[in-house]
């Protein structure tokens, strides 16, 4: 995964559920609905603030940010657990290009989309054994496709300090 290859898990009776998530920021909606807490993406805090629901907001903290994650994926593994769709759950996350375009025209790393990866790749690397699915944790690394691909600089005509 740190290249920038992604391969997807097999299983050989029901398969694996392969679960690609991006993850461009640490910024979250929740909204409480019904006893249960769901998501809203931040491109459709227009719509969510104008329903009639009781949503939250702001930005996670690290330790926040890596708990939800755990939770999304106990949630995934447990509303697999009573179906025959798969046997095991292979997660993919995908961050933001680290790669932001400056005022002046130039390219830079963001500081805040790097510490993005670095919390999903610290995520990644915690071992999993309390779910009751066997799961693999991988991530794309986005930056290394970028740096280390001449043809992926060309074609996109980027140049970075």
């Amino acid at each position: 995964m740190s290249t920038g290859n992604v391969e997807l898990q097999s299983c050989e009776q029901h398969g694996a559920l392969n679960v690609v998530v991006e993850l461009p920021t640490i910024r979250y909606i929740s909204i409480p609905m019904f006893g249960k807490r769901y998501w809203g993406h931040t491109s459709s805090l227009g719509l969510i603030r104008e329903s009639e629901f009781n949503q939250a907001g702001g930005y996670s903290t690290d330790n926040e940010f890596l708990s939800l994650l755990n939770e999304f994926e106990a949630e995934v593994v447990t509303s697999l657990l009573g179906t025959q769709i798969a046997e095991a759950v292979n997660f993919v996350y995908v961050p933001h290009s680290p790669f932001i375009e400056t005022k002046d025209k130039k390219w830079e790393v963001s500081e805040q989309r790097t510490h993005i990866f670095e919390l999903i790749q610290k995520h990644c690397l915690n071992v999993v054994d309390d779910l009751k699915l066997p799961i693999k944790r991988n991530f794309l690394d986005v930056k290394a496709m970028i740096d280390d691909n001449p043809l992926c600089q060309d074609s996109c005509r980027l140049s970075f300090s």
